[in-house]
């Protein structure tokens, strides 16, 4: 399922759509907003209820989200196969703290393309955002064991010296 070019002005629409024509199930779930950043936190509310109804990957392209509301759709979408984040502005000044809620994880694939861009999360030049995210994940047994990829494409990270 797809939802693209839903801008500002159908928040209702597409909030109403969530809310009672979501599917019960659906293998995949691509929710796209305009093409500049859109805060996440106009959807928030109803991505929490169908977070359940989606089954196998979920992508999420061109949001603005805080620490915090990243920390929670990870932890509601911990037995997803593929968690996508693309070209979101992600905020993490700190180290999660994920508790037991990623407890049970079987998430195997969490996909950053283009986070980490310098008009995104500009990783260059805060590196220490990314690395914060991965000391989080780390915390939990059951992600270190079952995120077998952390995708980074075109997320500028710093380069190691040799």
């Amino acid at each position: 399922l797809r939802i693209a070019g839903c801008g500002c002005s159908n928040l209702t629409t597409v909030n109403s759509l969530f809310k009672n024509y979501f599917p019960d199930k659906v293998d995949s779930f691509y929710f796209h907003d305009q093409s500049s950043l859109s805060p996440i936190e106009k959807y928030m509310k109803e991505l929490i209820k169908i977070s359940g109804k989606v089954e196998e990957e979920l992508f999420l392209y061109n949001f603005s989200m805080s620490q915090e509301q990243l920390e929670t759709l990870i932890s509601i979408n911990k037995n997803k196969r593929k968690l996508c984040f693309i070209k979101c502005k992600l905020k993490i000044a700190s180290v999660p703290n994920f508790g037991d809620s990623l407890e049970g994880s079987t998430l195997e694939l969490l996909d950053l393309t283009g986070c980490g861009h310098e008009d995104l999360s500009d990783w260059e030049d805060n590196e220490t955002h990314f690395e914060n995210l991965v000391k989080g994940l780390a915390q939990s047994e059951d992600m270190k064991k079952n995120l077998a990829y952390i995708i980074v494409q075109n997320c500028e990270l710093p380069k190691e010296e040799p």
